[in-house]
């Protein structure tokens, strides 16, 4: 992106804003729009070699699913430090920011809808039944997060962490989790 950017082969890029500062963009970038396109999903944040994890007693592997549910928690709670202090410092360095007017939000919605026709198309040439079903059970599970954390405070690590370890961590089987 910082390199496209700086030498003009591309007009806008799509990064968490953060990026101003870890990916130095701020360095390059004149215009922040914070339109909101989503979750961002780069894989798993912990895993542990199966002959590993099988070597821990319950007690040890327990300690983990409790710290697992901590640090996922402390680590939104650190994101969002780190997007507001990017923009902040862009904003005090000229960067212009724009909240997103509603005819970007209806064209994100638009291009959103289009996507999942393609998504569900794409599953099915690759063989998955029903992928209309997967992915609406998806959407239920995001909307019924997006309802857990909105009686959250998003700046408290330990109110986050509980919801993550009554939630995720405590509905594991703990004793027999990845043990087969």
């Amino acid at each position: 992106m910082y390199t496209g950017l700086d030498t003009g082969s591309l007009d806008c890029a799509v990064a968490a804003a953060d990026a101003l500062d870890s990916f130095s963009l701020s360095d390059v970038v004149t215009h922040l729009n914070k339109l909101a396109v989503g979750n961002y999903y780069a894989g798993f944040e912990w895993g542990y070699n199966s002959a590993f994890w099988q070597g821990l007693s319950e007690e040890t592997r327990n300690v983990l699913f409790d710290q697992m549910a901590y640090y996922l928690a402390q680590h939104r709670v650190e994101f969002d430090k780190d997007v507001d202090k990017a923009v902040s410092a862009a904003k005090e360095g000229g960067m212009k920011v724009f909240e997103p007017d509603q005819a970007l939000k209806d064209a994100l919605a638009e291009f959103v809808k289009a996507d999942e026709a393609v998504l569900i198309e794409n599953a099915k040439s690759r063989g998955i039944d029903d992928p209309e079903a997967l992915l609406e059970d998806y959407k239920r599970i995001v909307d019924r997060w997006a309802e857990l954390l909105a009686n959250v405070d998003q700046t408290d690590t330990d109110a986050l962490a509980a919801l993550a370890k009554a939630e995720i961590y405590d509905k594991l089987d703990r004793a027999n989790y990845g043990m087969n």
